[in-house]
C-alpha cells in the first residue's frame, strides 16, 4: 500500500457548506421606551417591522433601527450610543438637551396573534 492520499474519490465541501441553510422564521423587531401619559411616564413596546427572514437580518434591521427611530424623549436628539446587551437586544441612549433617555430594539420571533 502506498503511502499516498487517494486522489480517485473527490474530496467533501467543508462541513459549513453541508449544513442547512438557515431556514426564514417569522421575526419582529419590538421597540421599548418610555412615552408619556398625562403627568406620568410609562414604558411601552411597539412592533416596529415584522418580516420572515433569518436571525442575521433581524439583528440588521435592528441595528438600521437603532440608528434612525426617533423616540418620543427627548424631542431634541443631539446623538445617540448604541449598546448591544444581547445577540438580539440593542440598548439606545439618546442624548438630548436637558436629559438623556433611552430604547431598546429587540428582535423576537413572532408567535402569532391572538384575537379578542
Amino acid at each position: 500500500m502506498s503511502d499516498a492520499p487517494d486522489t480517485t474519490w473527490p474530496t467533501l465541501p467543508p462541513a459549513s457548506e453541508l449544513a442547512d441553510p438557515p431556514q426564514p422564521l417569522p421575526l419582529a423587531i419590538l421597540i421599548e421606551q418610555y412615552v408619556t401619559a398625562g403627568q406620568a411616564m410609562r414604558w411601552t413596546a411597539e412592533e416596529a417591522l415584522r418580516f420572515e427572514g433569518t436571525r442575521e437580518q433581524g439583528r440588521d434591521a435592528a441595528l438600521r433601527i437603532a440608528r434612525t427611530f426617533r423616540p418620543q424623549h427627548p424631542a431634541m436628539d443631539s446623538g445617540r450610543t448604541i449598546y448591544r446587551s444581547s445577540p438580539d437586544v440593542l440598548q439606545v441612549i439618546v442624548v438630548g438637551a436637558v436629559q438623556n433617555f433611552r430604547f431598546r430594539v429587540l428582535v423576537v420571533e413572532f408567535v402569532e396573534d391572538v384575537p379578542r
